[in-house]
C-alpha cells in the first residue's frame, strides 16, 4: 500500500536599479515562486483498515496534484537628500502587483477490477473527482517621506493602498496611513551624554 509524493518548486527573482541623480535610485524586482505537489496513493485488496477499500474489489487508489504560482513585481523610487544645512530629506514611492493562482484535481476510487492496475480505466467503482481553483490578484500603491531636523528629530509619514480581488465589488481598495517621530535626545542635549547614560 505505496504513498508516493513529489515535490517541484522553482524560484526565480531578479532586481535591477539605476541611479537617476546623485539622490534618486529607481529599481525594478521582480519574482516567482512555482510549487507542484503530487500524491500517488495505492491500496491493494487486502487493505481494509480504515474501510477505504470496498472489500468485494481488487484494491484502490487516492490520487492528488496541486499547483501553486505566485508571483510579485515592484518598481520603486527612492530619494535622499540634504535640501537645506539643517534638513535631510529621505523619501520611497513604490508600486506592485502579485498575482496568486492555486488548483488541486483528486481522483479516487475504493474498487478495482483488476488487482495492481491503478488507472481510471480500471475503476470498478466509478471514481471520485475533485476540482479546486482560486486566484487572487493584489495591486498595490505606497510611499513614505521622512525629513530629519539637524540629526536629531526626524517626521515621517508613510501611506499604502491595496486593492484586492477577493474582497467585495466598491470595498476592494484599503488605504493605509501613518505619521511617526523620533527624537535622539543625546544629540539634541548632549549634556544628557555622561557615563551613565549614552545614546
Amino acid at each position: 500500500n505505496s504513498i508516493a509524493d513529489t515535490r517541484d518548486r522553482f524560484i526565480l527573482q531578479g532586481t535591477v536599479a539605476y541611479d537617476l541623480t546623485d539622490w534618486l535610485t529607481a529599481s525594478l524586482r521582480s519574482g516567482s515562486d512555482i510549487f507542484r505537489f503530487n500524491i500517488d496513493q495505492r491500496f491493494d485488496g487486502a487493505f481494509l483498515n480504515g474501510s477505504f477499500v470496498n472489500p468485494s474489489y481488487e484494491g484502490g487508489f487516492n490520487f492528488v496534484n496541486d499547483y501553486r504560482n505566485e508571483h510579485n513585481t515592484e518598481l520603486m523610487l527612492r530619494a535622499d537628500r540634504r535640501v537645506t544645512p539643517a534638513i535631510q530629506v529621505n523619501a520611497m514611492l513604490a508600486g506592485s502587483v502579485r498575482r496568486e493562482y492555486f488548483s488541486t484535481t483528486s481522483t479516487q476510487t475504493t474498487g478495482l477490477s483488476v488487482e495492481n492496475i491503478y488507472n481510471v480505466s480500471n475503476a470498478a467503482i466509478t471514481p471520485t473527482l475533485g476540482q479546486f481553483v482560486a486566484r487572487r490578484n493584489m495591486n498595490s500603491v505606497y510611499g513614505s517621506a521622512a525629513a530629519t531636523f539637524n540629526g536629531w528629530w526626524t517626521v515621517e509619514v508613510t501611506g499604502r493602498n491595496d486593492i484586492s480581488s477577493t474582497l467585495p465589488r466598491g470595498e476592494h481598495s484599503n488605504f493605509y496611513p501613518s505619521v511617526n517621530t523620533a527624537l535622539v535626545l543625546s544629540v539634541a542635549l548632549p549634556g544628557l551624554n555622561n557615563q551613565w547614560l549614552s545614546l
